[in-house]
């Protein structure tokens, strides 16, 4: 599944049966970042360590839109990504659906 998210923060189903990997590859071109590979090398890991990689809000929305549905990360590490409030809403809205991921 594919999720976006709209400028109010709504979360609209757009595409089905997708991997992480696929949603998030996905998910980049949709917003216009690079993926960040040691995130694609890492993914079904407990914790990923995404810290320094210079995300910024865009980044951290194609971040939340592959992990709404991922079910293997419980850490996810994002300190010095200049997420700003908007990152930081993306995220909150992935949490609202997202269980497994416990620390962030």
């Amino acid at each position: 599944m594919l999720w976006c998210f709209s400028p109010v923060s709504e979360v609209k189903l757009i595409r089905k049966d997708l991997s992480t990997e696929e949603l998030y590859l996905q998910a980049c071109k949709l917003v216009g970042v690079v993926p960040v590979r040691y995130f694609l090398r890492n993914l079904g890991s407990a914790t990923i360590n995404l810290n320094h990689h210079g995300l910024g809000p865009l980044g951290a929305k194609a971040l939340a839109i592959a992990l709404v549905t991922d079910m293997h990360t419980t850490t996810l590490e994002l300190a010095d990504n200049f997420l700003s409030a908007e990152g930081a809403r993306y995220l909150t809205e992935m949490l609202r659906a997202n269980f497994t991921i416990q620390n962030l």
